[in-house]
């Protein structure tokens, strides 16, 4: 009898541990399905953005950020657009900024954007 018990726990916890690595991959896969999702999202929404939006017609369209920056002259919102770091990738090249001036008119959109911007501004205080 013992021996059937043991048999039967080693069985059932056997069961448990492959179940888990399938539903675990299953959860990962739905992770991956749901940032790709957003992903096409927000590339297909950003083709509808036009210079001298305000934030909230910009939040209309593309939602609600995933981050957000604050210069001294402006904003940028931050959305996933790629995956290149995987699922929870932090890279910067996953990201568009969607760039607002002081005013918050949005001034332009995407990672050179915000550089050369950057850049500008920075020079534009050294004169």
């Amino acid at each position: 009898m013992t021996k059937t018990v043991a048999i039967a726990l080693t069985t059932l916890m056997v069961g448990l541990i492959f179940s888990g690595c399938v539903i675990h991959d299953l959860l990962g896969s739905c992770q991956k399905i749901n940032v790709q999702d957003q992903i096409a999202r927000n590339n297909e929404n950003r083709n509808n953005l036009k210079i001298g939006m305000t934030p909230e017609q910009v939040q209309q369209i593309m939602g609600k950020p995933d981050n957000s920056e604050a210069y001294a002259w402006g904003t940028a919102w931050v959305y996933r657009t790629a995956m290149t770091s995987g699922v929870d990738g932090k890279a910067n090249s996953d990201f568009t900024p969607i760039v607002f001036d002081e005013n918050g008119n949005l001034i332009g959109w995407g990672r050179d954007f915000l550089l050369n911007t950057l850049t500008q501004k920075e020079n534009d205080q050294k004169e």
